[in-house]
């Protein structure tokens, strides 16, 4: 098993190197065609990860709690990095709320600030821009994230503020602990020479848009999560299983969920649930379907099909085949 692992850490750094190439060359392009200078460029996860002994999976949401396809901060919050001329308030690390819908009329703003006539309105999307907020270090006009009503888990979390509100959980809780690796975070240690010698590295210092080694020391520390500083009043707050009742956490002072505050703050606990329980009483009924056995991965080769898009004779023939 160490050989195997040790084999697939090696297979994913050469992917993120291929990835780190591959991006470089983008961002060389832009600069040789004088691009650059008006271009938004993100990098952005859309969960959290699977972690390390999550079937068979290596990610790390260190030192967040959880893992992807779960409610707590490891599984719902993203990483992201925006970078643009056409920010005011560049080379820091932002702690503006924001939830993924929120991209789309985000970047609508920034491309149309100077005629701000969009195609889209508020009423006819979920998300808000927060484009200001972002270019010029405002505080976020994001004030509640709903990230999630499952009805086949039976678990729900809401963010209002800088409150969050667990109910039940996923894999029967299996997956609700904090997962490593931690990894190497001592900015010290990172490698700024290749940052300079990288093919992105060497298209921004060429615009004279490189941040220098102490910024990035700076903002490498900064994004760094440190669980150990605890605001005395969290110690006044308790473990909590989401199975057995409500867990409320103040995400700002406890990212990593350790202090359930709900027998602290009943009060804020039930208005959280209030706002949780209108949420929910505007959702659809699931739409999922009962399982198909058309759908058996032997009955088309093992390959991605569209099953219901053939008729009964079809799926014979393919069966047939399959056989051969």
């Amino acid at each position: 098993m160490q050989h195997i692992s040790n084999y697939n850490r090696r297979k994913y750094a050469a992917m993120v190197t291929k990835v780190d190439e591959s991006v470089g060359r983008i961002v060389q392009q832009l600069q040789k065609q004088q691009m650059l200078n008006d271009s938004i460029i993100i990098f952005s996860t859309d969960n959290g990860g699977p972690a390390e002994g999550f079937n068979l999976n290596h990610a790390s949401n260190w030192p967040l709690r959880g893992v992807k396809n779960t409610l707590w901060e490891g599984g719902v919050r993203g990483a992201g990095i925006l970078w643009s001329p056409r920010l005011k308030k560049p080379r820091r690390v932002a702690d503006q709320v924001m939830h993924i819908t929120d991209w789309l009329p985000t970047l609508l703003t920034a491309i149309t600030d100077n005629n701000p006539v969009s195609p889209l309105t508020h009423s006819e999307i979920d998300g808000i821009s927060i484009w200001h907020a972002l270019s010029e270090d405002e505080p976020s006009p994001r004030k509640i994230i709903l990230h999630n009503i499952d009805d086949i888990w039976g678990s729900s979390a809401l963010t209002v503020g800088d409150w969050k509100l667990l109910k039940g959980t996923n894999y029967q809780g299996a997956w609700d602990g904090w997962y490593g690796p931690a990894g190497d975070r001592d900015p010290r240690l990172y490698d700024y020479k290749a940052i300079r010698l990288c093919l992105t590295g060497r298209a921004l210092e060429a615009l004279n848009m490189l941040p220098t080694t102490a910024d990035i020391i700076r903002l490498r520390s900064q994004s760094n999560i440190n669980c150990n500083v605890r605001m005395p009043y969290l110690k006044q707050g308790s473990k909590c299983n989401p199975l057995q009742e409500p867990c409320l956490y103040n995400i700002k002072d406890d990212p990593c969920e350790h202090y359930s505050l709900a027998h602290k703050y009943p009060n804020i606990l039930d208005s959280v649930l209030f706002e949780l329980d209108y949420y929910n009483s505007t959702a659809v009924p699931p739409s999922n379907k009962p399982l198909d056995p058309r759908a058996a991965p032997s009955r088309w080769n093992y390959t991605w099909t569209n099953f219901g898009d053939y008729d009964d004779e079809f799926e014979q023939t393919q069966v047939y085949i399959g056989k051969i």
